[in-house]
């Protein structure tokens, strides 16, 4: 109760009679109860006393037979066992609360009812959801090859209509040429799926049902009317019927679910996985009300959209909506020098090898084109897509519908009616996307060389692997002896607090041509965002700060961003010393993972003094630290407890910390991040047990596909960097096998070995699949460039020596042994693992 947040009700059958008012308990119950009390009935009362509820059963007069909640059968005992508990200050709001007799639930208790003020009316809100409905083109139709090539038939033949003016058009005038033709046709061919918030009906529910549902209720009213057994026999064949009726419908509608996955596992799997994470989580519960800026609830609906405009302008926008500085001047004018040697030419290679890139069954922005209608229409439509590229390169300009974004906000975690705990998801338009990613290939080839090691974040052959093993590295090497200190840097809304001034600023400092920063900058000339929310559109509002959610350039814009700011930092910072590489001195200042940062230190007083200079470095660079989030962590052979503070505020030490997904640990044991994998693994088994994987209607396949798909992962995730000992592998092991046991529909009881049941349905052991992804790992490490930052940790060797006692076994230790299990030895397989592809082979043998 007290970790309960909003308005609570406690409602059921508590089996205990709390009788009338009295002088003890005169706050708790009302008058019209009954005479009768129990001892539960007085644990219930002194329950109530200590939480400040009432039992509002008793507090509205009315006939016996509207106050008795169960009556015995046979016996006609009547008692009042059930009841509905609320907080004391919400008195006011129950008008009524009474039993419905009348209403048949198949138990010899009685319905109880509460009416409450301020609910609102169901059929207003039905109304109101009518109101509300939009329209999504059906393109994974596209898929198939029929439709497809139809699709691009009609397509080629509209655009090659159109190809004989297009030299005359605007940019805008193609654009919407373009768009037309797309849309339309993609309507016509694929067809439409209608959207509300109507409530759906249960898939099992029939109209034959219902005849015999209200046949039951009928007979329920006759027994009341004339108790006689007669009659009560007559229910109890009705209520019969029903339940077989129910039981057969439903297990009809399971076969057709099942056969229904089954195909949209291999032809639609985004509706595959979407409805698995339905049954995972549950349907989406999407609040009718949310709060403004001052902690008042809002109902009415054009006030809730200008909430949320409101929330996401100040979110995105800041203080900073201002007009163009003269530094933004002086950058306008640096940008029109000479440096311009990127080819403007955008051919049709271009278009097609960035095609590849996107995905499909993605969301479309705000001009409805998804990736698909891009991918399948024909060669004329490619050509105007061409055209349209060429022509916004040479002017420098975009179309109006790619300046739009469509923020939908997604709920983090708290209470779903706080707009601070939403987080928003920006769509734009798909067409936009391409034009990005191509301008971002231009862009890469001149500034990937010039960005720190440091950064692993949006980089080709680099990924979160790096840090979480770097960090892991250290905590192994500083156990032997010396220290190290992480503090884990959390930015508030990096992404969105960025100075686009700032942005540019670097990207002249790295010589990028003149030519393509102007282009990049047409792309935020004018930003303009609106909210949607459970289909209803907010405003248009402008942002003038922060990179583009979504985009494809935003990842390479907000890497040579922070390179600046990683750059300045070091030059005033110290840095940790972790071991000797091939007699040169390994050290190591910061691991940067696009905004998630730790520095890394080998003192307290370093750490300090660290942290205050990237403090002062972002915010001058209009980004800001939350010292709340903020972590500080210390490694040694000893426990350390450091006392760092960072504009007046403490920051919080500890000893575990979840970093990129793992559980960092300062002792280096893999413990908690095996329990806490395993604990995920275990929440989606019992979400979907009953629903999916004890289903006999759902085929084998399709549940080890999503074993392979969604529930290895889980449990595996980082699993290239542990050192297992052999309790952690028999829990892993034993999670492992809860799955493929149900999935096979067989218990230990059965007493089947748990390679037969691997063997049964072709799954590769859990242990085999780690040591794989660990090899994998090993070999990537051996064909790294000798300057990454990784590497140089990894091969760094401690000048300390250990202590007495028996050792952990270390990471290198632990690849060692799987080697040697496969009859190979370290200096062997180092050889084997420069050719990538023999590695592979070896790794999956």
């Amino acid at each position: 109760m007290e970790g309960c947040t909003g308005e609570i009700y406690v409602l059921g059958d508590f089996n205990g009679r709390v009788g009338w008012k009295d002088a003890i308990y005169g706050s708790v119950i009302g008058r019209y109860g009954e005479q009768a009390r129990s001892e539960n009935g007085r644990r219930l009362l002194d329950f109530c006393q200590m939480h400040n509820l009432i039992v509002t059963n008793t507090f509205y007069k009315h006939k016996d037979i509207h106050k008795y909640t169960r009556v015995e059968p046979g016996r006609d005992e009547k008692s009042i066992i059930d009841y509905i508990l609320v907080p004391e200050n919400l008195k006011s709001d129950i008008l009524d609360v009474r039993v419905r007799r009348g209403s048949e639930i198949g138990s010899d208790h009685y319905l109880l009812v509460a009416r409450i003020k301020n609910v609102e009316n169901h059929k207003e809100k039905e109304l109101s959801c009518k109101k509300m409905e939009f329209e999504t083109i059906k393109t994974y139709k596209l898929s198939n090859m029929d439709i497809a090539k139809k699709y691009k038939e009609t397509t080629h033949r509209k655009m090659t209509e159109t190809a004989g003016s297009i030299g005359n058009m605007s940019l805008q005038q193609l654009w919407i040429k373009f768009k037309n033709i797309t849309i339309e046709t993609a309507r016509e061919i694929c067809g439409i799926c209608k959207h509300s918030n109507k409530r759906k009906q249960t898939s099992w529910w029939t109209n034959d049902i219902r005849e015999k549902v209200e046949g039951k209720k009928t007979a329920w009213k006759k027994y009341l009317a004339n108790r006689n057994d007669e009659n009560y026999n007559f229910y109890k064949e009705q209520r019969r019927l029903v339940k077989d009726t129910i039981i057969k419908a439903k297990q009809t509608a399971w076969i057709k679910f099942g056969e229904k996955l089954q195909r949209d596992s291999k032809n639609h799997q985004k509706l595959f996985y979407k409805v698995l994470k339905t049954l995972k989580e549950g349907k989406t519960n999407i609040p009718m009300e949310i709060k403004d800026k001052y902690g008042e609830k809002i109902k009415n609906e054009e006030q809730i959209m200008v909430r949320w405009q409101e929330y996401f302008e100040k979110l995105l926008d800041g203080e900073n909506n201002t007009s163009p500085t003269t530094h933004e001047r002086s950058i306008r004018r640096r940008t029109r020098n000479t440096n311009e040697n990127v080819t403007g030419m955008i051919t049709g290679e271009d278009i097609e090898e960035t095609l590849k890139e996107i995905k499909n069954n993605k969301a479309p922005g705000h001009d409805k084109i998804t990736g698909e209608m891009i991918k399948n229409m024909g060669f004329s439509g490619k050509e105007l897509l061409r055209a349209i590229y060429t022509k916004a390169w040479e002017e420098e300009r975009v179309p109006q519908d790619w300046e739009i974004g469509v923020i939908v906000p997604v709920h983090k975690k708290g209470d779903n009616k706080d707009c601070n705990n939403y987080r928003g998801i920006t769509l734009i338009s798909t067409v936009m996307k391409i034009y990005e990613q191509i301008l971002n290939k231009k862009l890469t080839v001149s500034t990937e060389q010039t960005l720190t090691d440091t950064q692993s974040g949006f980089r080709k052959g680099r990924s979160v692997q790096d840090h979480i093993f770097t960090i892991k590295q250290m905590i192994e090497k500083k156990k032997l002896g010396g220290k190290v200190y992480f503090a884990f840097i959390d930015l508030v809304k990096a992404f969105d607090s960025i100075p686009r001034d700032k942005v540019w600023e670097s990207l002249l400092k790295r010589n990028v041509d003149n030519k393509l920063v102007r282009v990049i900058k047409s792309l935020y000339k004018s930003t303009l965002n609106y909210v949607i929310w459970k289909n209803m559109k907010s405003g248009f509002f402008a942002t003038t700060q922060g990179l583009r959610q979504g985009g494809g350039l935003s990842p390479t814009l907000f890497n040579i961003f922070m390179d600046d700011v990683i750059k300045s930092c070091n030059a005033n910072t110290q840095k940790a010393f972790i071991g000797y590489r091939q007699m040169n001195r390994v050290l190591v200042s910061e691991c940067a993972f696009a905004d998630d940062i730790v520095i890394i230190t080998n003192t307290e007083q370093d750490l300090q003094n660290n942290l205050k200079v990237w403090d002062e470095e972002l915010r001058s660079n209009g980004m800001s630290i939350n010292t709340t989030k903020t972590k500080v962590m210390a490694i040694g052979a000893e426990e350390l407890n450091p006392k760092i503070t960072l504009r007046e505020e403490t920051i919080e030490h500890v000893k575990q910390f979840k970093y990129l997904g793992v559980m960092i640990d300062e002792t280096g044991n893999e413990d908690a991040e095996i329990n806490a994998r395993i604990n995920n693994s275990l929440k989606l088994y019992f979400a979907i047990n009953k629903s999916f994987i004890s289903k006999k209607e759902v085929s084998k396949q399709t549940k080890i596909n999503v074993y392979k798909a969604v529930y290895r992962p889980i449990l595996t995730y980082g699993c290239e960097t542990w050192v297992l000992t052999q309790k952690l592998k028999s829990k892993l092991t034993a999670v492992e096998m809860k799955y493929l046991r149900r999935t096979k529909g067989v218990t230990r009881m059965d007493r089947l070995r748990n390679d037969h049941i691997r063997n049964e349905l072709d799954v590769q052991p859990i242990l085999k699949f780690i040591e794989n992804r660990q090899l994998a790992w090993w070999g990537h490490l051996q064909r790294m460039d000798n300057v990454r930052q990784v590497k140089q940790v990894w091969e760094s060797r401690s000048q300390h020596k250990r202590k007495r006692g028996r050792p952990k076994i270390t990471w290198d230790e632990n690849i060692r042994k799987i080697l040697e299990a496969r009859n190979t030895t370290w200096r062997a397989a180092k050889t084997l693992a420069k050719n990538k592809k023999e590695w592979a082979k070896f790794v999956h043998t």
